[in-house]
């Protein structure tokens, strides 16, 4: 099937529905990944695209959650990055200018995502277990 991606879940399923000339990846209630030009220059491989709470739409490049899939396995799921983003339980400056953490619980495990804003669309720049956000 075009646009299928051998690191994203079989439980995800190639669809054009989401955006006009793409192929978009749908799990449950929407869209959650897909393959979209980000820039003139190149292509990039997208396998979650969602929304913060304020509206900023959000990507997690391939190259990235490959990453995370290596060296943080235990938050690698793709619906738990996209939870966190959506609903964070605390968010905080990152020391790195435009940059976000966002935090969420999920069960005993503390999700951090980082999140970069000096571009369209924001991008996720990692995922990893963290200790719970200073109070």
């Amino acid at each position: 099937m075009p646009g299928t991606n051998p690191r994203v879940p079989s439980r995800f399923r190639c669809s054009s529905e989401a955006q006009p000339g793409t192929g978009s990846w749908h799990h449950g209630s929407g869209p959650v990944a897909c393959v979209r030009r980000v820039d003139d220059a190149a292509r990039v491989e997208i396998v979650l695209r969602t929304w913060t709470p304020d509206g900023v739409e959000v990507v997690l490049p391939a190259i990235v959650y490959a990453k995370v899939l290596e060296e943080h396995p235990t938050v690698a799921d793709l619906e738990m990055i996209d939870r966190t983003v959506r609903r964070p339980d605390e968010r905080r400056p990152d020391p790195r200018p435009g940059r976000e953490r966002f935090f969420r619980r999920e069960g005993t495990l503390w999700v951090l995502a980082v999140l970069d804003f000096t571009g369209v669309p924001a991008i996720i720049v990692t995922v990893f277990s963290a200790e719970p956000p200073p109070a």
